[in-house]
């Protein structure tokens, strides 16, 4: 885990020094830790002790959401070095696949069958990443001068937001059970 929050720590250094015009590299360089951080995060999830359906329910879900990151943090590379001229609508559809694979694993699974683990990760780790992206990239986009950007993104941050309260009641229904006495 300590791998995982130095790319991230490695991360959000390289967007401020990019938004910051210190250095002068391409987008896709800056998220080169989002990239491997997503694909460490998946390589972790893989179980081999579970049976295909249980790997399956628990971790294939997951996986594929983490990997749904990828080609949205290649393409918003590519828009914000200017090298392709797509909508924003169609640079954030790998975003919009993820949340879909996110509430399918949500309520596939049913909401009381993930592990604390999960819950945790899920309900403080993605929100606040989320946040800081959002707040970085409407950051640099008014430093550009391009303003009220950031109205098309309002039902994107308040569809991640719901997508976390299954999960709070699940951690709380997981600490009952862990601290009820038999």
């Amino acid at each position: 885990m300590s791998l995982l929050s130095l790319l991230l720590d490695i991360q959000i250094l390289l967007i401020g020094l990019q938004v910051d015009n210190f250095i002068h590299c391409s987008w896709i360089y800056v998220f080169i830790p989002f990239i491997v951080f997503f694909i460490t995060l998946s390589l972790f999830l893989i179980e081999r002790k579970y049976d295909f359906h249980e790997r399956w329910r628990l971790w294939i879900v997951p996986i594929i959401i983490f990997l749904f990151f990828i080609p949205f943090f290649i393409f918003l590379g590519l828009k914000l070095d200017g090298k392709i001229h797509w909508n924003y609508r169609i640079v954030f559809i790998p975003l919009f696949i993820q949340v879909i694979f996110h509430y399918l694993g949500l309520f596939w699974n049913g909401f009381w069958k993930y592990d604390l683990g999960s819950q945790i990760l899920l309900f403080l780790i993605l929100p606040a990443f989320w946040i800081s992206i959002l707040i970085l990239w409407i950051l640099y986009l008014e430093r550009k001068g391009i303003h009220h950007v950031y109205y098309p993104l309002i039902p994107i941050y308040l569809l991640l937001l719901f997508s976390f309260i299954p999960s709070y009641f699940s951690i709380t229904k997981l600490v009952k059970i862990c601290f009820q006495k038999d």
